[in-house]
């Protein structure tokens, strides 16, 4: 029995053909699957701030709407909101009147370096020194007759809001509206 040495050849050289052409075309799909993924977390972590940002825009023109029913209804009215903070932190300044919400995001929600009045609620965006995105939603009660009233500050959680009227104060000519958490 003779064998022929070119028979063995060709097939083995086939046979590495195929193994070479399969980890190339598996090399090929692991490549897409990992950009695929990178950016599809990149485009959810995009889409879970805005959710977040929109969700806490609500809460905030809530606050505002009882901060306003409040101030109106006379002394010793009182409400009580919940709010959910899922990211950021919640801040109330007396000193100069506002309750601000802010954020740090992949995403420009709110153009950098601008302010932006939308239904009572001042936005505001801006470029933070890691990179990212810095938006505040403020409800801004500076130039008004409320005088917000209490510093508070809180990070993410769940929080129940109290709003209490403590009534005309002659000396500054406004309402004081207590808003704490």
């Amino acid at each position: 029995c003779y064998l022929d040495s070119s028979q063995g050849d060709g097939m083995n050289s086939r046979a590495v053909n195929v193994v070479i052409s399969s980890l190339l075309i598996f090399s090929i799909l692991i490549v897409m699957m990992l950009s695929t993924y990178i950016w599809g977390l990149s485009y959810l972590r995009k889409y879970k701030d805005v959710a977040t940002f929109e969700g806490v825009k609500g809460d905030m023109k809530v606050l505002k709407a009882s901060i306003d029913m409040v101030s109106h209804e006379g002394k010793g009215s009182r409400n009580f909101i919940k709010i959910h903070i899922p990211e950021g932190r919640l801040k109330v300044n007396a000193s100069n009147d506002y309750i601000a919400y802010s954020m740090e995001s992949n995403a420009e929600l709110v153009e950098a370096g601008s302010s932006v009045e939308q239904q009572g609620l001042e936005l505001q965006g801006e470029k933070s020194p890691r990179g990212k995105y810095t938006t505040k939603i403020i409800v801004n009660y500076s130039g008004t007759m409320v005088d917000i009233v209490g510093n508070s500050s809180a990070p993410k959680g769940y929080y129940t809001i109290k709003i209490d009227n403590m009534g005309y104060n002659t000396t500054i000519d406004k309402i004081n509206v207590q808003v704490e958490f």
